[in-house]
């Protein structure tokens, strides 16, 4: 879990990033020309565990035992987490580059996407961070709960509209890696003294992985689409937007293992005149042998994670905006965010936003935050819809989308 973890926060800081700002349509006549764009955005939450837990498991350092006891003992008996991470590169060509219709560009796409999702049964979260020795005589419910972890890459070819921000395209998509648990009605009962230990399992686990080879290894393959409608209404004064990213499926490799368990498995301790006895009394004790399980190979298909976020602009006059957002990921924990956001441009080259949204995935209100800069062929925009979670601990997620945009005018 450390890894997976790791992997998410370390992969903000490869690339710069955004999408999806409050603002984009307040830009649409300065991307008229050919332009390079680097962007990332990052949306990671849970509705039981914080901002320490995170940080700990992705770069290390001791978890505070008074802090996650806190934590089990508030948390609700199922609570979720999850995180999404999106970087991408994007070239688009101008018109007359490419002999094409007037507003009307092509351009190139790269991007990975990785993806945390996971639904967990308190029990679950209190031996996985506390143990079980203060449970004793106690039964820990260990499911019904799931975790599933998605990273891949996508190269597309897609048609732009500079003049209303439409846009589609079509993608390759890589598996890099696909892992998926799934503990069903389980539990561990630990005995009064400790001297017994009984397990009820019952779940199964899919994995397609290549994390430990080289990058772009392939795991499996697949196609996707992604787009944006977006339409003026009352006179230009206001717009509606649809974008959709991720839409798609991907097929993973025979070599895909899968491992399904269903069984009981009772550990009364140590036989200790055994032990002094035999020399190997302690090897001939394997996980494998007490573990009742069934393993097979073969292709499976994933279902890509669904980006889609729909977004009202209200233009009150030339420099102030109100902007209404819906927003869902296609994972499980992740709940619809819907957001309010008052924008202000304050002259050709600032602009900035604050506002409030309600969802995502520690499901609670947050605070949102953004800015935006111009200055002659450049670009530069950042935001938070989470603005407490970047510097307090104890906040239950945070969020962060960065980008940087070049423009190459004729005379540039």
């Amino acid at each position: 879990m450390k890894h997976v973890f790791s992997i998410i926060i370390m992969g903000l800081s490869f690339s710069l990033s955004g999408q999806n700002l409050p603002w984009m349509h307040l830009a649409l006549d300065s991307i008229s020309s050919s332009r390079l764009e680097l962007s990332s955005e990052l949306e990671l939450g849970s509705s039981g565990m914080s901002n320490h837990v995170f940080k700990k498991l992705a770069f290390g350092g001791r978890l505070d035992r008074e802090l996650l006891s806190e934590m089990s003992e508030n948390m609700s008996e199922f609570s979720s987490a999850g995180a999404y991470l999106d970087t991408r590169f994007r070239y688009s060509a101008t018109p007359d580059s490419i002999k094409f219709k007037r507003h009307k560009s092509l351009f190139l796409e790269f991007g990975n996407v990785t993806t945390l999702n996971s639904e967990f049964s308190s029990g679950l979260f209190h031996l996985a961070f506390l143990g079980n020795a203060d449970k004793l005589g106690e039964t820990l419910n260990l499911g019904p709960s799931d975790l599933s972890f998605l990273w891949f890459q996508y190269a597309g070819l897609g048609i732009s509209n500079n003049k209303n921000g439409n846009y589609a395209s079509f993608n390759l998509i890589n598996i890099q890696s696909s892992i998926r648990l799934g503990i069903g009605n389980s539990s561990l009962y630990t005995g009064e003294s400790a001297e017994t230990l009984t397990l009820n399992y019952d779940g199964n686990l899919l994995r397609s992985d290549t994390l430990r080879g080289e990058f772009l290894n392939t795991s499996g393959i697949g196609v996707s689409l992604n787009g944006r409608y977006s339409f003026c209404l009352n006179k230009k004064q206001d717009v509606f937007s649809v974008e959709l990213r991720n839409v798609g499926m991907a097929v993973l490799s025979n070599k895909t293992s899968v491992i399904s368990a269903d069984s009981t498995l009772t550990f009364s301790g140590i036989d200790l005149n055994e032990l002094i006895s035999s020399d190997d009394y302690l090897s001939s004790i394997t996980i494998s042998d007490s573990i009742s399980y069934e393993r097979s190979s073969g292709e499976e298909q994933v279902v890509l994670p669904l980006d889609i976020n729909a977004r009202y602009m209200h233009k009150i006059n030339s420099s102030d905006f109100i902007g209404i957002s819906l927003r869902k990921f296609g994972l499980s924990a992740h709940r619809l965010d819907a957001g309010f956001d008052y924008i202000h441009k304050e002259n050709e080259y600032v602009s900035y936003s604050i506002g409030l949204s309600h969802g995502g995935f520690n499901k609670n209100l947050r605070l949102r935050l953004g800015a935006h800069l111009t200055y002659k062929n450049w670009m530069l925009y950042a935001n938070t819809n989470h603005g407490l979670g970047l510097f307090l601990n104890k906040a239950k997620g945070f969020s962060l989308v960065f980008g940087i945009q070049r423009k190459f005018n004729k005379n540039s």
